[in-house]
């Protein structure tokens, strides 16, 4: 359940009795974000807005690993909307089984479970990504062993990319939204997180130097 009122307490020099919170029933709607073409997936917010009066606060999912989101909401009718989503993207349909959540409302009913959310993104032309791409070095001759895989993590992706690191040390992305984002390797080498500004055009060299290790 969720407070129906956000409650405020003020405690002082003495024991508190007999609050009373009022607790809304709640229940899990889940769901799963799909981009045409298979595109990398974006993070943003999709928001459950109800028909009747439910309290200051609208439930919100935010798209996660896999494109999956899952929030608590109250029983009731609600429309869907969706903010924060990159440019690029356009929101192509909402399903719940064969119900069109654009045209009709999301109904939540305790105890009955509904199909999830489908919310399929269409994408502009040209589409907004980039490729990125570079190599592995290592300085002054070292035979210290590359990292198997190199994995990108930035705020707009709803996952995390990771793509294998070849013998020779090149690697790249095919689909990375332009923005901020941290370097990670498995196994990770002894080095601080490697930060990559990916702008709005392909990144075909990018160099990324490990440092030499011996065997302590």
């Amino acid at each position: 359940g969720a407070l129906t009122q956000p409650l405020s307490l003020a405690v002082a020099n003495e024991d508190i009795t007999g609050i009373e919170m009022t607790v809304t029933p709640t229940t899990t709607v889940a769901g799963r974000v799909v981009v045409e073409d298979g595109g990398p997936r974006p993070r943003f917010q999709i928001s459950f807005a109800g028909f009747k009066g439910s309290g200051p606060q609208t439930p919100i999912a935010v798209s996660g690993p896999n494109g999956e989101f899952r929030t608590a909401v109250p029983e009731g009718d609600f429309r869907i909307s969706w903010t924060a989503l990159p440019q690029g993207y356009y929101v192509k349909s909402v399903k719940s089984g064969e119900t069109d959540l654009l045209a009709n409302p999301y109904t939540v009913s305790l105890g009955k479970t509904s199909p999830p959310i489908i919310v399929t993104l269409g994408v502009s032309s040209p589409a907004p990504w980039v490729k990125v791409a570079g190599r592995m070095t290592r300085p002054g001759g070292s035979q210290t062993p590359f990292p198997k895989t190199i994995g990108l993590m930035g705020t707009l992706m709803a996952d995390v990319l990771e793509v294998p690191i070849n013998p020779d040390g090149t690697f790249s992305f095919p689909t990375v939204l332009p923005g901020t984002y941290l370097a990670r390797f498995t196994p990770m080498p002894p080095m601080a997180p490697k930060q990559i500004l990916v702008p709005s055009k392909d990144m075909p060299d990018i160099e990324i130097a490990i440092p030499s290790t011996r065997d302590v």
